[in-house]
C-alpha cells in the first residue's frame, strides 16, 4: 500500500469515528430571521456580472448574485459551475462528511470573505459591520445534475472574514450537526461556531426545501482571544489543536478538541519568540496526531519548522525574499508546498533545508496552496487570475530533489477582466505542460480584480475529484477534474 492510500484510509476512518462527534448543538447560540429587511442588511449588495466561458464556441452570460451557470452548456463534457457569490472571496471550504456515506452525492460548499468586491480594510481599520457566510448545497455526481443553491447562510455583526476552517475530522449528521467552524475576522479574533445541518433546521422550523435559511449567530461556543493579540492565520491540523499566528510574531497553539468538550478554551502552548515580525502563514504537516510538526512563514520571507515536543526552539528552514509566502503540508510525509518570489510553486522534499521540486508557475504572487489527503495532486492559485496543479506523488513514485521525470503541469483555467466593457473571460483548453512557461513581468501589473486568493479541494471519499477557486471578483469556480 502507497503512503497516500494509506494516510488517507487512516483519515477516513477519522471522519467516521473522532472525539468531535461528542460536541453537541446548542439551539440558544442561533436565531433564525425571517424578515427580509433585516436579512438583507447582511446580504452583500447586488453585484450583476457579465461572464464568457467556452473555448471553441463562446457563451457569454449575466449573473446576479448567488446565481450559477453550468460550464458544459459551454464546453463538451466540462463538469463544473460559475458561481456569482456578489462578494470578495477570502475563505472557501468543502465541509467535511464521513467516508462511510460515499453514495451520498450531497456536498456543502462554504463561501465567506468581504461583504462586497469593493470593500478594503487595513489592520488598523476593521469595524464591527454585518457580513454573511454562504453556504451551497453542491454535488459530487460528474454527470449534469442540479446547480449549486444557496441552502445556509450564516449571518453576523463581527465584520469581514479574512478566513476560516471547518473541523477537519466530520461532525456531519442531517438530524443535527453540519460541521464545527473556527473563523477568523477582520479585527484580528478567532471564534468557533457549532454549526447545525440545514435539513435538521427546515425539520424543526418547517422550512421548505426551496427556501434559503438564513442563521444568525447569537452566541458562539469559543472565542479564542489573549490581551493584545492579533491573529493573522490560522490551521486546524495534528487532531486536536487550532495554530494561529500572530501580528506580534508570536504562534498561539489552543487544544481545540478539549476546549470543545469543556467549553472552556485550553492553551497548549504560546511560542512568544517565534518571529520578530508577523506570522502570515501557517499549516500543520499533518492533519493526523501522528507528526507533532506545523510549518509557519512570516513577513520576511522566512519558513520555520516548529515541533510540538519542543515548540520554543523554531527551525529556519529557508528564506524567501517574499512577504507573503504561501505554505501547506502534505500529510502523508514531511513534505510542504509553497510559493516563492517568482510566483512558482514548489514542493520541498526535506524540512531540513532547501530542496524543492518546481511544481507550478503562476507569473506572480500565489495566493494559496491546497494538498487533500485523499490523492497526491497539488493546486495553486495566484494574483495573475490562474489555477495550476500538477501531481507531486502517486502509487508509483513521489517526486523528490533529484527526479529527471517530466510531470505535466495542468492549467485549469485563466481569468482575464476587460474594465472598458466589464467583461470577465474564463479561458479554458490549455495544453499540459512538462516545461516552465516564459516569464511574463508586466503581469504583475493586471488588475486584481482577477486574482484569485482561495482554491481547495474537496477533501470527501466519493468527491475527491472537484476542486473550488474564487477571489477579488466574486466569482466561485468549482470543477471536476478526475483525480
Amino acid at each position: 500500500m502507497s503512503i497516500i492510500k494509506e494516510y488517507a484510509q487512516k483519515y477516513n476512518k477519522l471522519s467516521d469515528n473522532n472525539q468531535y462527534k461528542q460536541i453537541p448543538l446548542i439551539k440558544n447560540e442561533w436565531k433564525i430571521l425571517r424578515d427580509s429587511t433585516e436579512i438583507n442588511t447582511y446580504l452583500p449588495p447586488q453585484n450583476k456580472v457579465h461572464i464568457t466561458t467556452g473555448i471553441t464556441t463562446k457563451q457569454s452570460t449575466h449573473l446576479n448574485n448567488f446565481d450559477s451557470i453550468d460550464l458544459s452548456q459551454s464546453i463538451k463534457n466540462k463538469r463544473g459551475y460559475i458561481l456569482n457569490t456578489g462578494i470578495s472571496i477570502w475563505a472557501l471550504e468543502y465541509i467535511p462528511k464521513p467516508a462511510s456515506l460515499h453514495n451520498d452525492p450531497i456536498q456543502y460548499l462554504a463561501i465567506g470573505g468581504y461583504n462586497s468586491i469593493h470593500e478594503h480594510y487595513t489592520m488598523t481599520d476593521n469595524p464591527p459591520v454585518k457580513n454573511a457566510i454562504q453556504i451551497y448545497q453542491t454535488t459530487s455526481d460528474t454527470t449534469p445534475s442540479n446547480p449549486p443553491k444557496l441552502d445556509l447562510c450564516i449571518l453576523h455583526d463581527v465584520g469581514v472574514i479574512v478566513d476560516f476552517k471547518w473541523c477537519p475530522y466530520s461532525v456531519y449528521d442531517t438530524t443535527d450537526k453540519l460541521g464545527i467552524l473556527a473563523i477568523l475576522f477582520g479585527n484580528g479574533q478567532i471564534k468557533v461556531l457549532v454549526v447545525p445541518h440545514p435539513q435538521h433546521i427546515r425539520n424543526q422550523e418547517n422550512i421548505s426545501t426551496d427556501e434559503t435559511i438564513y442563521l444568525k449567530v447569537e452566541k458562539s461556543r469559543l472565542d479564542f482571544n489573549l490581551p493584545r493579540t492579533y491573529y493573522l492565520c490560522m490551521s486546524w491540523g495534528n487532531y486536536k489543536n487550532l495554530t494561529c499566528g500572530t501580528k506580534s510574531g508570536s504562534i498561539i497553539v489552543w487544544n481545540i478538541l478539549d476546549s470543545l468538550l469543556t467549553n472552556t478554551p485550553s492553551l497548549t502552548v504560546n511560542i512568544h519568540n517565534a518571529s520578530l515580525v508577523p506570522i502570515r502563514n501557517i499549516s500543520w504537516v499533518s492533519l493526523l496526531d501522528h507528526q507533532p510538526f506545523f510549518i509557519s512563514s512570516d513577513a520576511d520571507g522566512t519558513i520555520f519548522l516548529h515541533d510540538l515536543n519542543d515548540p520554543f526552539i523554531n527551525l529556519k528552514i529557508f528564506r524567501i525574499r517574499c512577504t507573503y509566502v504561501a505554505v501547506e503540508g502534505i500529510g502523508s510525509t514531511s513534505q510542504f508546498v509553497f510559493g516563492d518570489y517568482e510566483g512558482v510553486g514548489r514542493l520541498n522534499t526535506t524540512l531540513n533545508h532547501k530542496k524543492s521540486v518546481t511544481l507550478t508557475m503562476h507569473n506572480g504572487l500565489i495566493w494559496s496552496l491546497a494538498i487533500t489527503p485523499q490523492h497526491g495532486v497539488a493546486v495553486s492559485a495566484a494574483s495573475t487570475g490562474t489555477v495550476k496543479l500538477k501531481l507531486y506523488a502517486n502509487d508509483g513514485y513521489a517526486l523528490n530533489h533529484k527526479h529527471k521525470l517530466k510531470v505535466l503541469e495542468h492549467t485549469l483555467y485563466k481569468l482575464v477582466y476587460d474594465e472598458k466593457n466589464q467583461l470577465y473571460t474564463f479561458i479554458d483548453g490549455f495544453k499540459p505542460k512538462t516545461d516552465l512557461p516564459d516569464r511574463i513581468y508586466h503581469e504583475v501589473f493586471i488588475n486584481p480584480i482577477v486574482s484569485i486568493h482561495k482554491v481547495a479541494w474537496n477533501r470527501n471519499k466519493n468527491a475527491s475529484g472537484w476542486i473550488v477557486s474564487g477571489g477579488k471578483s466574486g466569482l466561485c469556480r468549482l470543477e471536476f477534474t478526475g483525480c
